[in-house]
C-alpha cells in the first residue's frame, strides 16, 4: 500500500463553512435563513468529494488490500470520537434531563448512533422538526449514519473507478446513473411503505455520489493534480 495525501484543500474548507454556518442560522431562527437545511446537502455532497479524493494516491493490489486500508482509516478517524461525544453526552443528559421528558426513544437513538443506523430510528420514531427531535441530543448522528451507510458501497464504488483504469470511464457512467435513480427515488418515496423522508440514505446516495464524482472528473482530466487556482475556481463553483 503506497499513499501520498494532498492534505487542505482551501475550496472545501470554503463550502464546508457555508454549509454549516446556514444549517447553524436556521436552527437558531428559521427566518434567519428559510433555507438553511440546504446546507446538509451541501456537507453531503462535500464529504464525498473528500473521502474519494483521500484515496486518490493509494495504490492497493487488490479490492480487498483497499477495502481494508479504508474501513480501517475510517474506523481511525470516526471511532474515538464518536465514542467520546456518545458517552459525554449520555452521562450529561442522565444528569440534567428528566427520563419521562424523553423517554426510551434517547437510549435507543444513542445505540443506534454507535451501531449505524441513528437515522432508520429517527425517521421511525419522530419528525425532524417536531420537540422531540429538537431534545433527543443524538439528533444530529443521523447525518453520520447516512454517510457509514454509504460506506457500505463505497470501496466497490472506487474500486471500479479508479483502480481498474480501463473500466474507469465507464464505471464514472454508472455512478451518474445510480446518482439519477438515487435522486428519482427521493422524490418517489414518500409515495412508498418505506419512507425515511429526511432521514434517508437512499435518496442522499445522489449527493454523497456527486461528490465523488466531481472528484473523479478532477482527476481525470488532470484538474486535480494542479492545486492551482484553476482548480481552485472550477471546483468551488462545481
Amino acid at each position: 500500500m503506497d499513499q501520498n495525501r494532498r492534505e487542505f484543500f482551501p475550496y472545501i474548507d470554503g463550502l464546508r463553512a457555508v454549509s454549516i454556518l446556514a444549517v447553524v442560522l436556521f436552527h437558531l431562527d428559521s427566518r434567519l435563513l428559510p433555507g438553511g437545511f440546504v446546507g446538509v446537502d451541501v456537507f453531503f455532497t462535500v464529504s464525498g468529494f473528500v473521502v474519494a479524493s483521500s484515496l486518490h494516491n493509494v495504490r492497493a493490489d487488490s479490492f480487498r488490500a483497499l477495502a481494508a486500508f479504508f474501513y480501517a482509516r475510517r474506523f481511525r478517524r470516526i471511532a474515538p470520537a464518536l465514542l467520546a461525544m456518545l458517552a459525554v453526552t449520555s452521562l450529561v443528559a442522565a444528569l440534567f434531563t428528566p427520563y419521562a421528558y424523553l423517554s426510551s426513544f434517547t437510549f435507543n437513538v444513542g445505540v443506534a448512533a454507535f451501531l449505524g443506523y441513528s437515522n432508520i430510528v429517527l425517521a421511525r420514531g419522530v419528525d425532524y422538526f417536531s420537540p422531540l427531535g429538537e431534545f433527543t441530543p443524538f439528533t444530529h448522528t443521523w447525518s453520520l449514519a447516512v454517510e457509514e451507510q454509504f460506506y457500505l458501497v463505497f470501496p466497490f464504488i472506487f474500486f471500479f473507478l479508479l483502480k481498474k483504469r480501463r473500466m474507469s470511464a465507464s464505471a464514472v457512467g454508472v455512478l451518474a446513473l445510480l446518482c439519477a435513480a438515487s435522486f428519482a427515488y427521493g422524490l418517489l418515496e414518500h409515495r412508498l411503505p418505506i419512507d425515511l423522508g429526511f432521514y434517508s440514505s437512499l435518496a442522499r446516495f445522489w449527493e454523497i455520489g456527486a461528490g465523488v464524482l466531481v472528484y473523479a472528473l478532477m482527476a481525470r482530466t488532470g484538474l486535480f493534480e494542479t492545486g492551482g487556482r484553476g482548480e481552485l475556481a472550477w471546483a468551488t463553483w462545481t
